[in-house]
């Protein structure tokens, strides 16, 4: 992590990286980076990380895909984030996420938006509401009305009250 600091102005800069050295096997590798940029109460966020999965002829797929096959997963995801501390008790968000998954051939869109309020101090309330949608990139029966394959949809209301001491 590098960390770049103004009077107002906080500037930082992470990446990771992660190899679990399984060959043949199931091997996972996955990369990921970003960068926050923090202006008094205003922030901004943008990431990006990629994953790179497999099960070998030895791993548990082989029976169902064959003696020598190889099947797994490659992951691009690329994500936006903005928060506002409007006071010291409450704060706004919100997030956009773009996944690609090469083999499954499939996208996901996903979009988040949050507010925290501070009850008391150790007691917080958060209400976020998120929603996604994945369309299938690759299908070759019917299309639906926006030209693409596939699609599955959805939202949700998350509502926590937090109490620490």
């Amino acid at each position: 992590m590098i960390r770049l600091i103004n009077d107002s102005t906080n500037l930082t800069f992470t990446a990771a990286s992660a190899v679990n050295n399984q060959s043949g096997t199931d091997e996972m590798s996955s990369l990921s980076y970003g960068a926050t940029l923090a202006l008094n109460d205003l922030s901004f966020t943008l990431a990006r990380a990629e994953s790179k999965s497999s099960v070998g002829a030895d791993g548990a797929d082989h029976a169902v895909q064959g003696a020598n096959a190889t099947v797994g997963t490659d992951a691009e995801i690329t994500g936006f984030g903005i928060g506002y501390f409007i006071s010291d008790d409450l704060s706004v968000g919100a997030y956009f996420a773009e996944t690609e998954e090469d083999k499954a051939k499939q996208e996901t869109d996903i979009a988040s938006f949050s507010a925290q309020y501070v009850i008391a101090p150790g007691l917080t309330a958060t209400i976020a509401y998120n929603s996604f949608d994945i369309t299938d990139t690759d299908y070759s029966g019917a299309l639906n009305s926006h030209g693409n394959g596939l699609e599955n949809s959805g939202s949700e209301v998350l509502a926590q009250v937090e109490f620490s001491f």
